[in-house]
């Protein structure tokens, strides 16, 4: 899983944990505000995940590739 160095630094550096081996927590918040801000989540217009990427915000009228 080549993001999973970028979300432990992401943990570390926003939330403060030094030991940042569980990339559970962006991804929970990343699920949490696409339920809240997608029609229906499954089907993603704004939060899409593009592999090996990571999760992208489109602008709005942008189509997912």
């Amino acid at each position: 899983m080549p993001a999973a160095p970028v979300a432990q630094e992401l943990v570390k550096r926003v939330w403060g944990y030094d030991d940042a081996k569980d990339t559970d927590l962006p991804r929970g918040l990343v699920r949490t505000l696409a339920a809240k801000v997608e029609t229906d989540p499954r089907r993603p217009v704004y939060l899409v995940t593009h592999p090996g990427v990571g999760d992208v915000c489109l602008p709005e009228g942008a189509e997912p590739a």
